[in-house]
Formats: C-alpha cells, structure tokens, sequence
C-alpha cells in the first residue's frame, strides 16, 4: 500500500498493526534520503550498537579572530567584560593543521560567531589547506556558545573536543572535552600538546583515515538528525528485525 493510501487509515487502524510503523518508514526515510542530500546515511547510533557510527572526531573551533576575509565577530557575555579578540587567527590554523597533521579522523567544526555571517564555504576557504577538514558549522542561537556545541551533539554519539577562547563562557559541564585557550597567545604550544594528547586518548576514531563518504556523512545538519531520530524511536529499530531488514535493502547491504 502506498503512503497516499495509508494516510487514509484511523490512528486507531495504525496502531493495531504489528507491521504499521515498518510501513510508516517506507514512506519516511525516501524524505529522510532527501534531507541528508549527497550525504545520505541513516544516523547509526538509533540502529544498535553492532551498527553505530563513531568514525569521526568533531574539532569544534570556538576562537574569536580574523582570519582572511573572516572579520572578528563575537558577541561578548556582559558578565566577561572583555572587548572580541581582533587578532589574527593566520597562525593559530597553521598550528592547528600541524597538529591534526597525525590524526587523520579528526574533522572541524565552526563553532565561533562566524557562521552567523558567513556561509560553509567561505569559512572553508578561509581555512585554506585545512578547508577540507571543516565539514560543518555551529549555527545555533544560545545565551551561551557551550549550550550550542551540546545542542548540535545532542544527537550525535561521537567523540569531540572543544578549543574555546576566552570570549566564549563554557562550564564544568564541558571541562573533560574543553581545552581553553589564551586569548592573547592563541592556540600555543601548550594548547597544542593538550589536543595532541586528547586525541591520542580517543584513539581509533582519531587515528583512522577518512573516505569520502565519511566527510559526507560529518556534513549532516542537527535538524536532519534530529528528525532521523524522531522518525526512527517511533519504530524502535534497534529491535525491529523486520525494519533492519528494510532498511538494508533500501541500502544496498546484505
């Protein structure tokens, strides 16, 4: 029966089903597909654990600055008192690339007030030579940058790390993922070594090389992920066998 044709059906008749929410997600993940653009992949972590998704290392880059045509906006906490950082950021990326230089699973994510003002690829440019390592950004409105980094991680399961400026107020809550850095020498050397050893303590995720389609993958949005989830708890699917199997099929995998 096609989705036109069920949509027709009582709530009542739905939930009587035993196959009704199998058949509700054949009409659901074509839109899903469609959200996740290129990109396509069902969000692992709501298919059990044999399945679940942890190839990636999130970076998240929550330092004010210039950096090339990226001027240095920020939005300061009243309760700071500090004016933004204006300092250039040139150096701060090339320490970082050399520091990512031995992690090739680690990807970076804007997390400062650039992605209010400019778009992915203007931000990627303006990483140069690590541009390909920037797949996503940080573009939700919170009183707090801390609350947007978890926000955008609320439906993610993978490692990450946070390198924040002082212009940025976190919490305790992040202590064990935050390495702070100075906000008049930037990312040093003692903020390099401090991510250096946080990744070699991720191990695997951080150390393993990444395809194409993994980077794809890092470029999902928290709006498709979170609609991912709300469409597949309806249907449990980390115990539906009949759904893994659909699932599957719909994939290609065997």
């Amino acid at each position: 029966m096609d989705c036109v044709g069920r949509t027709n059906r009582s709530a009542s008749a739905e939930s009587s089903s035993p196959s009704s929410s199998n058949r509700r997600v054949d009409c659901e993940l074509p839109k899903m597909k469609a959200s996740f653009g290129s990109g396509w992949w069902p969000p692992r972590k709501f298919m059990g654990e044999a399945g679940r998704w942890k190839k990636v290392v999130y970076v998240f880059f929550c330092m004010s600055g210039a950096l090339g045509p990226l001027r240095p906006y920020c939005i300061v906490p009243k309760s700071h008192g500090e004016k933004a950082n204006m300092r250039s950021l040139e150096g701060d990326v090339l320490r970082l690339e050399a520091s990512l230089s031995d992690f090739p699973g680690a990807v970076i994510v804007a997390g400062n007030a650039w992605p209010l003002y400019y778009d992915l690829e203007s931000i990627r440019q303006a990483f140069a030579r690590l541009g390909s390592r920037v797949v996503n950004v940080v573009s939700t409105l919170a009183d707090r940058k801390e609350e947007a980094v978890l926000d955008y991680m609320s439906n993610r399961s993978e490692p990450y790390v946070v390198l924040a400026s002082p212009e940025f107020e976190f919490s305790s809550r992040t202590d064990e993922r935050r390495i702070d850095v100075d906000g008049q020498r930037g990312f040093d050397q003692d903020a390099q070594s401090a991510l250096r050893a946080r990744l070699r303590s991720i191990g695997d995720p951080a150390a393993r090389p990444l395809t194409k389609d993994d980077i794809l993958q890092a470029t999902a949005s928290a709006l498709a992920l979170r609609r991912a989830s709300r469409i597949l708890s309806r249907v449990r699917a980390s115990e539906d066998s009949q759904f893994q199997r659909s699932l599957r099929a719909l994939l290609g995998e065997r």
